[in-house]
């Protein structure tokens, strides 16, 4: 458990707060093995999820914004049709994987223009929007081309809409949720 300090865990172990689950796994992120955990206990007990809700932040380094993308990915096959939010101190991201999406969009993000970002993991995706400052004709998404970042939202919509051919990353920040007390 690396991604967590001594006395983090102690504090987590001598308090009862969680069961702690050792997974020593050079191979995958703590992030990676924790779905991993979840997928484990909703077998054996046959539970169902809609959503699974991480609390994750990245300090700013890349290695670690893409060990979260890739986990992401990889939630597809362990969570199967579970969709995972990543949710870190100003932003919440997930993946859209092929076909349409309706994102509902928080007054507050709008009226502050928040931003949000469509980036491609495939290339080339083709993908549509509305409800976006920018929006997407069936255009083609690719890195070395055209990613879709530091976009916002229309002053109208209350709702993002966005059709896709392959499995795009959504990011948008919520700084303007945390300052209005939504």
């Amino acid at each position: 458990m690396d991604s967590l300090s001594k006395d983090v865990l102690d504090y987590f172990i001598n308090n009862n707060i969680c069961k702690v689950v050792r997974t020593p796994d050079q191979n995958e992120t703590d992030f990676t093995k924790a779905l991993m955990e979840v997928g484990k206990v909703c077998a054996s007990q046959d539970l169902e999820l809609d959503a699974v809700y991480v609390i994750a932040d990245t300090c700013g380094r890349l290695d670690q914004i893409l060990g979260n993308i890739n986990t992401l990915c990889k939630a597809t096959k362990i969570l199967k049709k579970v969709k995972v939010f990543q949710v870190a101190s100003k932003s919440i991201t997930w993946l859209l994987l092929d076909g349409t999406h309706t994102i509902h969009i928080p007054l507050a993000l709008r009226q502050s223009h928040e931003w949000c970002a469509l980036i491609p993991l495939k290339s080339p995706t083709y993908a549509s929007s509305s409800g976006l400052k920018w929006n997407l004709d069936q255009s083609k998404l690719e890195f070395g081309g055209l990613v879709s970042t530091s976009n916002t939202y229309d002053e109208v919509s209350s709702k993002v809409t966005i059709c896709t051919d392959n499995t795009l990353v959504w990011s948008m920040g919520i700084e303007a949720l945390l300052t209005t007390g939504y």
